[in-house]
């Protein structure tokens, strides 16, 4: 077997065949995987972010795919798409994962986060034994899903407090949800989703992520793609022909991916019901699961009928990486987050590298 890193966006393009086919052997092909999604990633966040792919051949044949971005100065990388993506996966055969983080290593890498690995996945087993120190997340993010049947989505729409939102959704209007379909009007519909988001997170001292260009750069290219036309679910929730909501999700298999809602916080109740709306558009479309993806909501938690976790944690390839790793999580802990407290952290700091010789 072959390992080798390719870095280019011709590469990455000739790639799409052999990428394709591994994506689709997957148990359960997630847009996040897709190489689409790659593209646009790249395309959007690098630079300044590096980025590459590990790519596993045999006999000439792909086999498996490793796609990482990273810091080349500080040599550590963490899956391709993080934090973007709330499932990541090595695509191929889950027994290729210590060869890669080897051969990762040999290039001089000092640490690997791996973030958002579903449960289940055998090679969060088969990292276990790669020989390297792996410090796992103690308490891994929730993915909360529901089962979609006729009684579960009724029992939504039947909550009093949904009942209470709809009616007063009703006296501003006609409500009506509506899935775009066309590339143009996804993008005018989403800078409204773009604004929405701001007027709810600033406000609270928490700044939407929307305020980073490339952040709404990405958004743009995945609501764009062509690949993707199949796979995206864009939708919007209007009163009198006013977008109130919107959501921007995927469809995996029999799963509808509640990944993106937003909605204006002058309109109570707005998300909710564009929520309720969601399932009963993925109930009549055949699907069986309504995903909420990562998060411990309130409202995520009380409607779920089941639960998963994505596992995650640090890989590290040296010592020094490692101790330092340890010292700072040491130091987050116990020095406060302030002016004084940073000259500490930075003060000590600088004795570990000294010591390790700047290692």
């Amino acid at each position: 077997m072959e390992i080798k890193a390719i870095s280019t966006m011709q590469e990455l393009l000739a790639l799409e065949p052999e990428w394709q086919r591994l994506w689709l052997c997957q148990k359960r092909p997630q847009v996040f995987q897709h190489h689409a999604w790659a593209c646009a990633f790249i395309a959007s966040f690098c630079p300044p972010l590096t980025w590459k792919v590990l790519v596993a051949r045999l006999d000439g044949r792909v086999i498996g795919l490793l796609p990482l971005s990273g810091d080349e100065k500080t040599s550590r990388w963490r899956l391709l798409g993080s934090p973007n993506a709330d499932y990541q996966h090595l695509l191929g055969d889950a027994s290729l994962i210590c060869d890669m983080v080897t051969h990762l290593a040999a290039e001089g890498a000092k640490m690997l986060t791996l973030e958002a690995m579903p449960e289940g996945q055998s090679v969060w087993e088969s990292l276990q034994g790669c020989g390297y120190p792996l410090l796992p997340v103690t308490e891994p993010p929730t993915c909360s899903y529901m089962k979609l049947t006729e009684a579960s989505v009724t029992a939504v729409q039947r909550k009093s407090g949904m009942k209470d939102n709809e009616r007063r959704l009703a006296k501003m209007g006609p409500v009506e949800i509506r899935v775009i379909q066309g590339a143009d009007e996804r993008l005018v519909a989403l800078e409204t989703l773009f604004e929405q988001h701001r007027l709810r997170w600033d406000p609270q001292g928490r700044p939407s992520q929307f305020n980073v260009p490339a952040t709404c750069e990405f958004y743009r290219r995945l609501c764009t793609a062509p690949a993707l036309a199949t796979l995206l679910h864009f939708s919007v929730l209007q009163v009198g022909g006013r977008i109130i909501a919107c959501h921007m999700g995927f469809v995996a298999g029999d799963s509808f991916i509640y990944y993106k809602p937003t909605y204006d916080p002058a309109i109570k109740g707005a998300g909710q019901v564009l929520m309720s709306r969601l399932m009963v558009e993925a109930l009549h479309m055949g699907l069986k699961e309504f995903d909420f993806t990562r998060g411990a909501e309130a409202y995520k938690t009380g409607l779920a009928t089941g639960a998963r976790h994505n596992h995650e944690a640090r890989l590290f390839f040296s010592t020094s990486a490692w101790l330092r790793h340890l010292g700072g999580e040491w130091l987050r802990h116990r020095v406060p987050r302030d002016a004084d407290g940073l000259a500490i952290t930075t003060r000590l700091a600088r004795q570990v590298r000294s010591l390790m010789g700047g290692h």
